[in-house]
């Protein structure tokens, strides 16, 4: 994903107040749900982190990508 595209999770992933595994929990991102890419991508703790918003602004923070093997959000398509 690049600044300013759309994304997509595919999986329920957790949304932190920095790209960290150790940053606080805001909230969990369900699968299906689309936002936009604010910032990133961002290396840390072993993962490539973007910060996102949902259209409705009640979700923002930053989401690891994926683990390696499955990608947690993914571009729109």
């Amino acid at each position: 994903p690049r600044v300013g595209e759309r994304v997509v999770v595919n999986a329920q992933v957790s949304v932190r107040s920095l790209p960290s595994t150790s940053a606080n929990l805001l909230t969990y991102a369900d699968q299906g749900r689309q936002f936009s890419v604010l910032a990133g991508p961002q290396s840390a703790d072993g993962f490539v982190w973007f910060q996102i918003r949902s259209d409705d602004g009640t979700i923002e923070g930053w989401a690891a990508e994926g683990d390696g093997t499955t990608r947690w959000i993914s571009p729109l398509e």
